[in-house]
């Protein structure tokens, strides 16, 4: 049992992990210090700036990372898992994508009650903190570490630059909390995208298909699962 164990966790990336664990507690310091140090990104048209609150990119930033950390390294190992690797797959995908809310809500807890903006109008932010750790898992899952960063970076620049130049289907994408083309603020939550997401990321962390294009590293992956094997 012990020896399964071991084998099952061996995939996770420690690194990822220790960055993210370490970027939750850096982020939660700067959000109790400078809760108002917001990210700003101009169109450089006419425009209002989509601002970025600490509550967000933190969470965010956080959960990426340990996305990154429990993606699987080994492609046989996701090919040929039995169903306790898939459910572990799964529960990691989870417990990734509620770190980024545990970030988020342990942040509004530093926050002073009569802050400006109120807390409760911080709370929509939460909908951007769960759709980008989602978006995470399903892109990350089935193209890699590398290739799924730089396109979930992509997908989420794109997101802002859109809010930032109040482009009319900017309302249709998954971030919310930006102002519309008449200054009016938009702080719906997207349920659409939030279920479409998590049924995704669902699917991609059951069937295990990560790192399936990270084909670089094949070689010494195979090597060590076959090592571990071995020894086992």
């Amino acid at each position: 049992m012990t020896g399964s164990l071991k084998q099952a966790l061996l995939p996770l990336r420690p690194r990822p992990l220790w960055w993210g664990c370490a970027t939750a507690l850096a982020g939660l310091v700067l959000i109790s210090l400078a809760p108002h140090a917001f990210y700003y990104i101009e169109s450089g048209q006419m425009s209002s700036a989509r601002g970025i609150s600490p509550f967000e990119y933190v969470p965010i930033l956080a959960s990426v990372l340990l996305v990154l950390g429990i993606s699987t390294g080994f492609d046989d190992w996701d090919r040929y898992g039995a169903r306790q690797v898939a459910l572990l797959s799964t529960t990691l995908s989870v417990a990734a994508t509620a770190s980024g809310a545990l970030v988020f809500f342990s942040g509004l807890a530093l926050y002073p009650a009569d802050g400006e903006p109120r807390p409760a109008e911080l709370l929509p932010i939460l909908n951007n903190v769960t759709a980008a750790a989602l978006l995470a898992v399903v892109l990350i899952g089935p193209l890699g570490r590398l290739l799924g960063t730089l396109t979930f970076g992509a997908a989420i620049w794109s997101n802002y630059l859109l809010q930032a130049r109040a482009h009319p289907i900017a309302e249709w994408l998954p971030l919310t909390w930006y102002h519309h083309a008449d200054l009016t603020f938009d702080r719906n939550i997207r349920w659409g995208w939030l279920v479409a997401l998590v049924t995704l990321a669902m699917v991609v962390s059951w069937r295990g298909r990560y790192a399936r294009w990270d084909a670089l590293a094949v070689p010494y992956r195979r090597a060590a699962l076959f090592a571990v094997t071995r020894s086992g």
